[in-house]
């Protein structure tokens, strides 16, 4: 059993945000997210551990958010895979970014990373219903809106809505 992290990524559309986060049915935060942020630029809402009980094999995790005040966009969830080997380009293939601490993170959709393109989010429901595809163009690709993950995709959730989803957890990188 190890500790692993999700980083929560999104957008604050209306200040002040307040979420309350559970995985699995545990709450494990309740309070302001993004503070600090400028509206609309993209900010980590939140950064949370858990113990995986097997970090050789792909796992899942419910994941649901509720936000209680303001509105967020809710955006991608890159789980940590472990120490990153400096012989691997991890930099555009498994990381939010670049090697952060020494810790990759799984960024989905990589075709040129060990884990293929992999789906990182399914089931996904805001207020117990599946999202529909907004009518006009966004402003950036979003992936096809018909696929179960709809991989990145920023999903508005306002005061008084739920964002879940089931979270593919990978295995960590030392582990292939």
């Amino acid at each position: 059993m190890s500790t692993r992290t999700i980083k929560l990524n999104g957008l604050i559309v209306a200040s002040p945000a307040t979420i309350s986060v559970s995985v699995d049915g545990t709450q494990l935060y309740s309070g302001v997210v993004g503070a600090d942020a400028e509206l609309d630029t993209p900010v980590v809402l939140r950064e949370l551990s858990f113990e995986n009980a097997d970090d050789t094999n792909w796992a899942t995790k419910n994941v649901s958010i509720e936000v209680t005040q303001g509105i967020v966009k809710v955006g991608t969830m890159p789980c940590n895979i472990g120490t990153v080997a400096d012989g691997y380009d991890f930099a555009g293939d498994l990381t939010n970014g670049d090697k952060q601490d020494g810790e990759g993170y799984y960024n989905p959709g990589r075709h040129s990373s060990p884990y293929g393109d992999a789906t990182e989010r399914t089931n996904i429901l805001i207020n117990g219903s599946a999202p529909v595809a907004p009518a006009e163009d966004t402003g950036f690709d979003p992936g096809e809106a018909g696929s179960e993950h709809w991989s990145g995709w920023f999903f508005e959730v306002a005061a008084g809505e739920t964002f879940a989803c089931t979270l593919r957890i990978p295995p960590v990188y030392t582990s292939l």
